[in-house]
């Protein structure tokens, strides 16, 4: 294996087992920022350096402004595809000779490939192991490649995570389509996330979700005019074929890959803190420690610390290692914070201030937000009216980590704002001022409370655009030309401040599960987005509950049920369920099993009501029919303590399916 003692990945003269030698310079171009992400690993792996990016016009950018020994090329790219930037490479005095060479899923122009001097090209999915090799035999090499290394288990969740955003994107395509059948663009959109999940997931290792992908992809191309209810009832298996692909993925790569282990490390807070941090051990998503002093051993996830010279000098401790750089730290207080203890914080990088007078819910709170935002699911960026810019500005941000939709219009994105929740929208401001200032007002009244950021991308600026901007209720405006570093820390931030404000609103600080206000909302939203082939059923589950028991069952609700249903503690001891593509009798015997697992791991039992949606066509009569039939239960349960819990079942009315 090859052994490179200098970790720069960027480096040009490197050590190679005691020997000073100059390291192959690849550019990658490829707009799939996992397959991008991928490749770099593949050949970094093997002494290769690798400059990547995603957006085809800064590909020609980096290849006019430096020197590489070849540029690996996608072929089907938006805006500029694979054979434009091969062109404008050969009119480049720098980069007309470089080599070249396509990856594609598909079959290239074998004319042009001579007409420009393509060395080859590597097809889609692609073996990591072997890739660093076939770039070097394409080159004229005929040593062989190093040894590989097997793709690291963060990369895989990594993928399988982006795979699940594309699979619900396609499911709102489809939906979508089947209300505008006469809009292609939503055909021509679950087509490509087909594509790019077909091109990537065998290389990850997941080859029966990379087939289901590509039969998706070829239904979808081959539809001539508008897709029948017959196409559109096939695509949605299809899904389902891809879901449960994907969530025997999860299983193979330890478990939900939305849910790490949290280390949270608890020193010197006094015992009301400790108290409630305690109530952790229910959760399965952490692990508590107390200590005196930071441990020698890798640094936690999450510092409790009380504030003091004490507390001070361990975080600036740890904020010196690597590791620790990354730690979330929450520090107790015995008040407000003020002069040189507030401006140490700071220069400390203390994420959360939390006084130890908060009361377990606070506390549980807070260091749920903070992980959230440290190692929580990506946030969400939903782009609206971008024009021919779409392409590039939801590349750029998704190679920073975060989940991107596109919508032409806000007429468009309308699916988008029940479905992808976004946690900020970015628009464009064209010429006409009126359509995005009432662009930026209908956001704040169509998208789920609390109010979504709006930053406006500009083509002109000036001190009036700013105002009415401003006056409208736009978060910011950046006027194009925009880097890519002011357009992330403008996300970033925006992000950042109004992320708390969405959790508080929307979450149950004690269990982390949806607040009942919240679910409420959701589930009137479901009911009004589903379709005659929806079958969503509803479960209601109640307890005699201490903290302790309504953690342990969140936690055993988040670790059995889909990533699809939603879970929420409406009330102090009960919490609902909502799942679709359940019959009543599978529900019933997954709850059932559920039961079973709760009172053997807490010894308390809980009951559950489980109502199909029939006739139901609002939140509130659906929940209180779950809430009669749970009352029942309770009533006709046996007296004794631990008793077996009763089941019951409202029946689907007559003539749904």
């Amino acid at each position: 294996m090859t052994v490179i003692s200098l970790h720069d990945p960027h480096a040009r003269i490197v050590r190679i087992f005691g020997r000073t030698v100059e390291r192959m310079r690849v550019l990658l171009i490829d707009d799939d920022s996992q397959l991008n992400r991928l490749t770099s690993f593949a050949l970094r792996d093997r002494g290769m350096s690798v400059v990547s990016t995603a957006v085809p016009a800064e590909g020609l950018r980096l290849a006019g402004a430096d020197d590489f020994d070849v540029v690996l090329l996608d072929v089907m790219m938006p805006e500029l595809d694979g054979p434009a930037v091969l062109r404008a490479l050969r009119a480049s005095e720098r980069a007309r000779a470089v080599p070249v060479i396509f990856m594609s899923a598909g079959e290239v122009d074998a004319a042009m490939q001579r007409q420009f001097g393509v060395r080859g090209m590597i097809r889609k999915p692609f073996d990591p192991a072997r890739l660093a090799g076939e770039v070097l035999s394409l080159l004229g090499s005929t040593e062989p490649a190093p040894a590989a290394n097997d793709v690291p288990e963060e990369m895989r969740r990594s993928f399988l995570l982006s795979a699940l955003e594309r699979i619900g994107a396609i499911d709102r395509a489809l939906d979508a389509l089947q209300r505008h059948p006469q809009e292609g663009a939503y055909l021509r959109d679950a087509s490509a996330e087909f594509h790019r999940i077909a091109g990537a997931a065998a290389s990850y290792g997941f080859a029966s979700l990379s087939d289901a992908a590509s039969h998706g992809e070829r239904e979808c191309d081959a539809v001539d005019g508008i897709p029948g209810p017959a196409a559109l009832h096939r695509w949605r298996d299809l899904l389902q074929e891809m879901r449960r692909n994907l969530a025997g993925a999860e299983v193979a790569t330890a478990g939900k890959v939305t849910s790490p282990l949290i280390r949270l490390l608890c020193i010197g807070a006094d015992q009301a803190i400790e108290t409630s941090l305690r109530l952790l051990d229910a959760d399965s998503t952490f692990a508590i420690e107390f200590a005196e002093e930071l441990p020698e051993a890798a640094a936690p996830d999450v510092l409790v610390i009380q504030a003091g010279d004490a507390g001070f000098a361990t975080i600036e401790a740890l904020r010196s290692t690597p590791q620790g750089r990354r730690t979330g730290v929450l520090m107790i207080t015995h008040g407000r914070l003020a002069g040189e203890s507030a401006a140490r914080a700071v220069r400390a990088a203390v994420d959360e201030l939390l006084t130890d007078a908060a009361d377990a819910s606070s506390v549980l709170g807070t260091v749920r937000a903070l992980v959230d935002r440290k190692f929580g699911q990506p946030p969400r960026v939903l782009c609206i009216g971008l024009a021919q810019f779409a392409s590039s500005f939801a590349s750029v941000i998704e190679s920073a980590g975060y989940a991107v939709r596109i919508a032409a219009s806000m007429a468009h994105a309308e699916i988008d704002f029940d479905t992808f929740e976004p946690d900020l929208i970015l628009a464009g401001a064209g010429d006409e001022r009126n359509a995005w200032l009432s662009l930026v007002r209908t956001v704040h009244l169509r998208a789920p409370a609390p109010a979504v950021p709006v930053v406006l991308v500009a083509s002109k600026s000036g001190p009036d655009l700013l105002l009415m901007a401003a006056r409208a209720g736009a978060a910011d405006v950046l006027p194009l030309p925009i880097s890519r570093g002011l357009l992330l820390a403008t996300i970033q931030n925006r992000i950042a401040a109004a992320r708390p404000y969405k959790i508080a609103l929307q979450r149950d600080p004690l269990t982390g599960c949806l607040n009942e206000a919240c679910f409420r909302e959701r589930l009137q939203q479901r009911l009004r987005l589903a379709s005659p082939r929806s079958s969503l059923t509803l479960a209601l589950l109640g307890t005699s509950g201490s903290a302790h028991l309504l953690i342990a069952i969140s936690d055993l609700l988040r670790r059995r049920l889909r990533e699809t249903d939603e879970i929420a503690r409406c009330g102090p001891t009960r919490f609902a369920v909502l799942m679709e593509g359940f019959g009543e009798e599978t529900a019933r015997a997954l709850f059932t099993r559920l039961r079973e697992e709760n009172e053997a791991a807490t010894g308390q039992p809980f009951q559950a009501a489980i109502v199909a949606q029939g006739e139901h066509d609002s939140a509130a009569s659906w929940i209180a029919t779950a809430e009669e039939v749970l009352e029942t239960c309770a009533l006709s349960s046996d007296a004794t303590p631990h008793s077996t819990t009763r089941l019951r079942t409202i029946p689907r009315a007559r003539g749904c399916t």
